[in-house]
């Protein structure tokens, strides 16, 4: 097992990284005139505000800031911790655009179980909340993004969106994310190279996608009487991949913007590693460790510490691999906890696909 610091040390956020050549058309009065209208549904707790990490504050700001004018966020909550800051949060940002569609609280809405496991039907409850949050949206909306207070998006999301030809089904991004590669060596698999993703390729199918990472018609979805709520999953909360696939086994035309990475999924070592943190990927292949963690670095110290040079390696990742993962065993979840459907192409072993 392994323990990475600062995976990637970038020198301007990484959600905020460009490609030459795919620029957007200019803005102007008459242009914005023709800009899509973008819903947004945030899922969101206390945990996302002063008390916890502030990133939907940051969320909330990246829109409120934005030369983008055409775009609403609905904030829904489903916890049973009181999100108290939440209405004055959105009170203090004076925009129409930003409202509360729910804020569901109470010991009935816990997501965990005191033993630490999934609350029966929680997933189940949060995705027909959020079902009831999209079809909430502006009548005049194009394009609805459900996704997390914790996530962060580059800032030319919404241009890139509005550029999109309306006939599109489903806008795909591709990711920073703490299960890029899932298969590959611990560490190793968010190194950096000339064939190497920039970060998690969405393959708008189970394991290869997230819920924060799909850009939906609206209007189609609606017309369809779509809802992720219908999906069926043993409550295990996988109803993303499989709205994903379903819409691509119905036809759903899929534009996928691969030039960038316009999402960083939370949390991610690009994440961690901007904010100075140390990325823990011993145990990322657990359900306890769930794709591996950030944790400070007075943490990271005394993780080692209390190792005493046993099973945990200090190795220092950045853009591209030092090797000091190499020697590591594949673990487990090669098989277990990663099915081969979650590996990222480069690691998909082709002589045991079938042939077509």
């Amino acid at each position: 097992m392994a323990m990475g610091v600062g995976l990637f040390q970038a020198s301007e956020p990484t959600v905020q990284r460009s490609a030459a050549g795919h620029s957007t058309s200019r803005r102007t009065r008459a242009g914005a005139a023709q800009e899509a209208h973008i819903c947004f549904v945030i899922r969101t707790y206390w945990g996302h505000g002063p008390r916890g990490s502030g990133s939907l504050h940051r969320m909330l700001q990246w829109l409120h800031a934005s030369p983008y004018k055409r775009w609403s966020a609905l904030l829904m909550v489903m916890d049973d911790s009181p999100f108290h800051e939440l209405p004055g949060m959105v009170a203090g940002l004076k925009d129409p655009r930003v409202s509360i569609f729910a804020q569901q609280e109470g010991a009935e809405y816990a997501a965990r179980l005191p033993s630490g496991g999934w609350r029966p039907h929680y997933h189940q409850r949060l995705y027909n909340l959020t079902d009831a949050a999209m079809a909430g949206c502006d009548t005049l909306t194009q394009w609805v993004l459900p996704t997390n207070g914790d996530n962060e998006y580059d800032a030319r999301l919404l241009p890139r969106l509005s550029a999109v030809p309306p006939a599109v089904g489903l806008v795909a991004l591709d990711y920073y994310s703490r299960y890029q590669r899932p298969t590959a060596r611990p560490c190793e698999r968010f190194a950096a190279g000339a064939s190497f993703p920039s970060c998690k390729a969405n393959g708008v199918r189970f394991c290869n996608t997230d819920l924060a990472a799909n850009v939906i018609n609206w209007r189609r979805w609606r017309s369809e009487g779509r809802s992720f709520g219908m999906l069926t999953d043993d409550d295990l909360g996988l109803n993303d991949g499989m709205m994903a696939e379903a819409l691509v086994r119905d036809g759903w035309e899929v534009h996928h913007i691969t030039d960038r990475c316009l999402l960083s999924h939370s949390p991610s070592p690009q994440l961690c590693a901007l904010n100075s943190g140390v990325w823990d990927d011993s145990s990322y292949d657990s359900f306890e460790g769930g794709g591996g963690r950030c944790v400070s670095l007075a943490e990271g110290r005394a993780m080692m510490d209390e190792d005493g040079g046993g099973e945990l390696e200090l190795t220092h990742v950045q853009l591209s691999s030092d090797g000091l993962c190499e020697h590591l065993p594949l673990g487990p979840w090669v098989s277990t906890f990663f099915p081969p459907a979650c590996a990222a192409a480069i690691d998909v072993d082709s002589s045991s696909q079938p042939s077509s």
